[in-house]
C-alpha cells in the first residue's frame, strides 16, 4: 500500500486521536509506513528523524508486548507522535524550536527506557 505525505500525517493524527489504545497488527502496520513516509520527509531536520525513530522503538516495543505492553510505552508513543505533528504542520522551521522538543521528549524517552530495563516490566 502506497501513502503520500498528506495520508501520513492523516494517519498519524488518527492515532493520536483514537479513543482505543490498543494498537492492533494492521493499524500498527499502518502506522509503520505513515512513519517512514515522514522519515523520508524530514531527512534534513535531524531532531524530526530522531523523533520519527524514538517513534518506531515504542511502536516496536508495544508490538512485541501486545496487550502486556506497559501502558508508558502507549502513553510516549502518542506524545512523541504529537511532538512530531506539532512540528510538522508549524510553518515557522526553526532548529532552536525543534531541538527543544526533541530535548523535551529524549528526556521522556530515557525514562521510558529505563522503565522498561526494571526487573519485571523488561519486554520478553
Amino acid at each position: 500500500m502506497e501513502m503520500n505525505d498528506e495520508e501520513a500525517l492523516a494517519r498519524i493524527k488518527a492515532e493520536i486521536l483514537a479513543a482505543d489504545w490498543r494498537l492492533n497488527r494492521r493499524r500498527v502496520e499502518g502506522l509503520r509506513l505513515a512513519l517512514a513516509v515522514v522519515a523520508g520527509g524530514v531527512v534534513g531536520r535531524r531532531s524530526l528523524a530522531s523523533l520519527v525513530e524514538m517513534a518506531r522503538v515504542a511502536l516496536d516495543c508495544h508490538d512485541r508486548c501486545g496487550e502486556s505492553a506497559p501502558p508508558a510505552v502507549l502513553d510516549f508513543l502518542k506524545l512523541d507522535l504529537a511532538r512530531l505533528v506539532d512540528l510538522l504542520e508549524d510553518e515557522t522551521v526553526s532548529a532552536e524550536r525543534d531541538a527543544e522538543v526533541f530535548n523535551k521528549v529524549h528526556v521522556r524517552f530515557i525514562e521510558l527506557r529505563s522503565l522498561l530495563l526494571l526487573p519485571g516490566v523488561k519486554p520478553s
